[in-house]
């Protein structure tokens, strides 16, 4: 966004005399260095809408709670045009207006708790002030936070080869808002990590926009160089409630999440968290090392889903009762959307899985599980850090989402089935279902590789038996290889609402997919397949 410092103020304020007050104010100001410019006069709620309205930059909003709605008419008696100038303000994310000030003779004839919270929220800095006390000097820091906020600088480094979409202004704002709020912090270096629509199982709102993930490092002052790498999630204000509450819970279980800042403003969230780790050194996602052609990474893997399985053992208790396989299930599938990605997509509503699935959603079989009282939720190769170490590679999950009570093999499961759809091979031609299948032989625990396959194949298929050794301690195969066949549903549903620009890399994988672990449950658990 990068407003130039030259400060644009919009008063709205419809008396004469305050109005001729603020012009010598600002003329002072202007004397005495800071860098203003002559502010704008809006003397009604209509004419400040039709201002905020245009792609005029405001640096300062200062608005008077009692106005007329019209040119040439008197005030109203209450508060709710200057209301709602400020709730129009909020909504300005081609423009966000980084200080707004409710300077008002009226701050006691009303209860204006909502008001007082939209200033904190949805502003750098806001704040309410009674009309003729210290406004002057209110006035004057509200210019020294506006020119703080311009100061912030933001680098985000070339993507190359990668698609990436350009950061919002609203967006900008926000990585402005969290630098501030950090002591001793004056900008950013970032780079992108990741880039999607959100889930692929749920039909996409014209508004959500993508989400979106930076990576990089807070830049301090005073020569004190940067941060430890951070994380810097935008998503829709919806998705992002629900990402602040998760990430709460993974700071109270999890030593190595650290949140730096979560901010929502009327459309879009910030969610920033630090690695803690033992290095200082930019992490890779999970995805990135699948694909390096190093032996080191062979090395790593049995490290890794130790350190990815300890996790999510730490997020919960860990209980074993008997269920009925139907409420082990996502609760939320269509069998209907189910059919019509099926058919969509090469599949045949004759063959293995959807007949297994309409079997499963109804049955009272029950099953032995460990039953853990909190979850990821959405666990994926792109929200698991590598931490580069001497003994090779580290691994810590983040960005937790939908955390609740559910199957303890469920994330497993759902990393395996997203390890194989959402990660791109190098030619469009060759699936890494098809690759990975000979996985889904029964009993598969430890696989033999008679060729040399290329990396990502190599280290997906190593990663997805070294999971399948630890649910085999544990006892849970079965249970595991029931969520890994609900999670290919799950996944296959999705392509119903959303078969172009989801996550998975070839819809006619998640069919195929669904196909294999359908045959392999059947294996693994006669008892309630048949």
């Amino acid at each position: 966004m990068s407003y130039p410092r030259h400060l644009q103020t919009l008063i709205v304020e419809d008396e004469q005399q305050p109005t001729e007050n603020y012009r010598k104010l600002f003329e002072e100001f202007a004397q005495k260095g800071l860098d203003v410019a002559p502010p704008v006069f809006a003397r009604s709620h209509d004419d400040a809408i039709k201002l905020l309205s245009t792609s005029s930059i405001f640096h300062l909003v200062i608005v008077d709670l009692g106005l007329p709605y019209a040119a040439h008419e008197s005030a109203q008696a209450g508060v709710e045009p200057g209301i709602h100038i400020v709730q129009q303000a909020a909504t300005r994310d081609d423009y966000p207006i980084p200080a707004l000030l409710v300077i008002s003779g009226r701050l006691g004839q009303a209860f204006l708790s909502a008001l007082s919270d939209s200033l904190k929220r949805d502003f750098w800095h806001g704040e309410m002030i009674n009309k003729g006390l210290d406004q002057d000097e209110r006035i004057e820091l509200a210019i020294q936070k506006a020119h703080a906020y311009c100061d912030i600088g933001i680098h985000l480094r070339d993507a190359s080869d990668k698609l990436c979409p350009t950061l919002s202004p609203r967006e900008d704002d926000l990585l402005r808002r969290s630098v501030l709020a950090q002591p001793l912090c004056i900008g950013l270096d970032l780079e992108w990590w990741g880039v999607s629509k959100g889930y692929s199982f749920l039909p996409p709102s014209p508004d959500i926009g993508v989400t979106k993930v930076l990576m990089g490092r807070f830049l301090l002052r005073d020569g004190k160089d940067s941060s430890r790498p951070s994380f810097f999630k935008f998503e829709a204000k919806e998705r992002a409630t629900y990402s602040h509450q998760a990430v709460a819970v993974m700071v109270q279980k999890l030593s190595h999440v650290k949140l730096c800042s979560a901010m929502i403003s009327f459309r879009r969230g910030l969610l920033v968290t630090q690695q803690v780790g033992g290095s200082p050194a930019r992490p890779i996602s999970l995805a990135e090392l699948l694909a390096d052609t190093s032996d080191k990474t062979d090395i790593a893997i049995p490290r890794i889903v130790s350190d990815i399985a300890g996790q999510l053992e730490g997020l919960g208790t860990v209980t074993e009762d008997r269920f009925a396989v139907s409420t082990l299930l996502w609760r939320w599938h269509d069998l209907e959307k189910i059919k019509d990605a099926c058919l969509r997509h090469g599949g045949d509503l004759g063959a293995g899985a959807v007949q297994l699935f309409e079997k499963l959603r109804v049955s009272t079989k029950e099953l032995w599980v460990n039953r853990q009282s909190c979850t990821h939720g959405d666990l994926n190769a792109t929200n698991i850090a590598m931490e580069a170490v001497e003994a090779g590679y580290r691994a810590y999950i983040f960005d937790a989402e939908g955390i609740q009570a559910d199957t303890a093999t469920r994330d497993l499961a759902m990393l395996e089935t997203t390890l194989l759809l959402h990660q791109q091979t190098a030619s469009p031609a060759n699936s890494l279902v098809e690759d990975c299948k000979a996985i889904y032989a029964a009993d598969v625990v430890v696989l033999e590789l008679t060729e040399n396959p290329p990396p990502l194949v190599r280290n997906t298929l190593k990663l997805i038996l070294q999971i399948r050794q630890y649910v085999v301690q544990k006892n849970q195969i079965q249970a595991y290889a029931l969520m890994v066949f609900d999670c290919a549903m799950l996944q296959l549903g999705g392509l119903a609402v959303q078969s172009r620009g989801n996550k998975i890399a070839n819809p006619h994988d998640a069919v195929r997919l669904a196909e294999l672990t359908a045959s392999w449950l059947v294996s693994v658990a006669p008892e309630i397949t048949a």
